[in-house]
């Protein structure tokens, strides 16, 4: 999967792999996945993205996802 981030400029969004992003992120971590189908990510950061067991590492990341997988955060400001 991929997650779109902004630029260093926040001028305009750009994909970026899960896969790098999980290279980058040095433990222990709290990834915050504030987006639609949340869900949807969080079994990429909790284990090898082909299922295999990444070791104790990924034990001292902790995924909070925003909403569940196929469900959509809210649009109108008034909710």
């Amino acid at each position: 999967g991929e997650v779109w981030v902004f630029n260093k400029n926040y001028t305009q969004y750009i994909p970026l792999s899960v896969y790098e992003l999980r290279s980058w992120i040095q433990t222990p971590s709290i990834v915050v996945l504030d987006c639609s189908n949340a869900g949807v990510l969080v079994p990429f950061f909790k284990g090898g993205l082909n299922g295999e067991d990444e070791g104790e590492d990924v034990k001292k990341v902790i995924v909070l996802g925003a909403t569940s997988e196929g469900e959509i955060l809210p649009t109108n400001p008034a909710f």
